[in-house]
């Protein structure tokens, strides 16, 4: 693979992961907003409506920590490139499959070590 494809192809997808934390980030907000909503609005307040609140809440932040590391692996990669390692395995030494990298931008190993 051609570094210079392997940087462009980085840059997108960390582009398309920041932008889909900013989209998560809003989501949540607005979940926390509404929870404030319904928390004024006392009179009716259900605990299915919290148990709803808590479990979106959750899977909201596991989605955001998700994305989170799948950021900080594009940038492991870029990083790799600069230093020129990022076609070495990181356990032996040897090249990632091209194909390997095609596949998976931001892989570390080889296919014998993944």
């Amino acid at each position: 693979m051609d570094w210079n494809e392997a940087r462009r192809r980085l840059d997108d997808e960390r582009a398309r992961l920041a932008a889909l934390r900013t989209r998560q980030r809003a989501e949540v907000q607005e979940l926390d907003e509404m929870a404030v909503t319904q928390e004024l609005d006392a009179g009716d307040d259900h605990i299915g409506d919290r148990a709803f609140y808590v479990t979106q809440r959750e899977q909201e932040s596991a989605i955001d920590s998700e994305l989170e590391e799948l950021e900080a692996q594009v940038e492991r990669a870029i990083e790799r490139l600069e230093e020129g390692t990022y076609d070495q395995c990181e356990v032996c030494g040897r090249e990632i499959d091209p194909e390997r990298h095609e596949a998976r931008p931001t892989a570390t190993r080889c296919v014998e070590h993944a």
